[in-house]
């Protein structure tokens, strides 16, 4: 057993060496060509570097006159990146602060019974169907902004090419004479659909402040004021025509949508509209909801 083992293993020794020795053979075989391969590489390489030498000084010198001729422009030396310089435009991000703050002022009036002042500024988006952009309106102290409205669809459109649906976002419902005014343009144009939303009513003592006993608020609407908005809004909202409700979460997301504002005032008023903000005394969820209850009782009270 002993002698098999190492005649075995004296077979594997002496064909390991005759490999080896065969490769040699082999190399040495190729050791004149690789020589003459090698010279001739270094022959090419020689070449190719000095071409390649000559090329990089051409686009140094390029680029060096280039980033001059940008220096000399700017004033300063413009650095290239792979990725493509992104576009910024101031204007349009200050269209869309002001957007922001018109959609802000729409959404916090009412919502501070302590200050009404917040109130007597009207403002109003418009909507009408077809039409990309949206119309946005505010009172001054000789008109108000549904006289604007009225003015601005009377100037843009005649009676046979008025549109056929008008969406209406503002803070303060229709006063008396903007109500009757509003009335007689829809009479006039029979082919005209009128939606209003608001987040307040304007001068009028609502059933939800008696039930709050908010009468601080309810004491400074003067009688014959509260007599002639309320009667004037309650003959605007049986028009068959005219629609006045009451916003919320979806219609807010439809006027955030209209208006081009800023993506964090989108989640800012999303997100807080079932939450008290700031100063405010309750929360713009609440607050519609009390909206709509008046404005159901408002259209169906008989004297």
């Amino acid at each position: 057993m002993a002698f098999w083992r190492t005649k075995k293993w004296s077979y594997m020794y002496r064909k390991h060496n005759s490999s080896i020795h065969d490769e040699m053979d082999v190399c040495s075989m190729f050791d004149s060509s690789d020589e003459s391969d090698s010279s001739d590489e270094s022959d090419s390489s020689e070449e190719s570097d000095s071409s390649d030498e000559a090329d990089s000084s051409d686009e140094c010198d390029l680029s060096e006159e280039s980033d001059s001729a940008d220096k000399s422009k700017t004033g300063y030396k413009r650095i290239k990146s792979k990725h493509p310089r992104s576009t910024y435009n101031v204007e349009d991000k200050k269209e869309k602060k002001e957007n922001g703050n018109i959609i802000q002022h729409i959404y916090n009036t009412g919502l501070d019974h302590d200050d009404w002042s917040k109130a007597m500024d009207t403002f109003l988006v418009c909507k009408i169907n077809g039409v990309h952009n949206p119309n946005i309106m505010r009172n001054n102290p000789e008109n108000h902004a549904e006289q604007l409205l009225i003015r601005h669809l009377k100037k843009k459109y005649k009676e046979k090419k008025m549109p056929f649906k008008l969406t209406v976002y503002i803070n303060n419902s229709p006063c008396s004479m903007c109500a009757k005014a509003l009335e007689n343009f829809l009479n006039k144009n029979q082919n005209v659909k009128l939606t209003f939303y608001v987040t307040n009513m304007y001068h009028i003592k609502r059933t939800s402040c008696f039930k709050a006993r908010h009468f601080e608020h309810l004491n400074s609407i003067p009688k014959k004021s509260h007599k002639a908005n309320s009667e004037g809004l309650r003959d605007l909202l049986r028009h068959k025509r005219c629609n006045i409700k009451a916003f919320n979460m979806g219609v807010w997301k439809e006027l955030l949508n209209t208006v081009d504002v800023l993506p964090k005032l989108k989640t800012k008023l999303i997100g807080g509209y079932n939450r008290i903000q700031h100063a405010n005394k309750r929360s713009r969820g609440y607050e519609d909801d009390l909206i709509k209850k008046d404005l159901m009782y408002l259209k169906s009270y008989k004297k």
